[in-house]
């Protein structure tokens, strides 16, 4: 059967999914990596996949579709997510490329971009370099 809704309709939205014994989250974050991305929280055991929205070992990738003020919002939000009293402590964040992080590395990266979103500016901003390194490889 085709959808005929979003699963999450507004950014900040979770749409719980009951797998069988085991219920996922699915979280829209708002626009960053495009401006459709979502994540998967597995609130029971501790991990989010985050797909593109992180990356261990590489600066974000910034394409044309990529949101950068935005990028740092989300992630915050998906930081919070993993922290939610509901939820067991997310203890594993698993990004679109690269290892597993730890919440500490998520963190940085969210600090990360929020140097890249407050070097963009205004809305008419171009994206600023992006350093060939982020906190995360050193």
């Amino acid at each position: 059967m085709l959808p005929d809704r979003p699963v999450c309709p507004r950014a900040g939205s979770v749409h719980p999914v009951d797998l069988g014994g085991r219920v996922v989250q699915l979280v829209h974050p708002g626009p960053a990596h495009t401006g459709h991305d979502l994540a998967v929280h597995v609130p029971d055991a501790g991990v989010l996949f985050a797909g593109d929205l992180l990356e261990n070992g590489a600066p974000p990738s910034f394409g044309p579709d990529a949101y950068p003020r935005d990028w740092a919002a989300a992630v915050g939000l998906l930081l919070d997510v993993g922290t939610a009293p509901s939820a067991v402590a997310t203890r594993v964040f698993v990004p679109g490329h690269g290892d597993p992080m730890t919440p500490d590395e998520a963190a940085a990266q969210h600090t990360d971009l929020l140097r890249i979103a407050r070097a963009a500016g205004g809305s008419g901003a171009a994206v600023p370099d992006v350093p060939s390194a982020n906190s995360l490889t050193g």
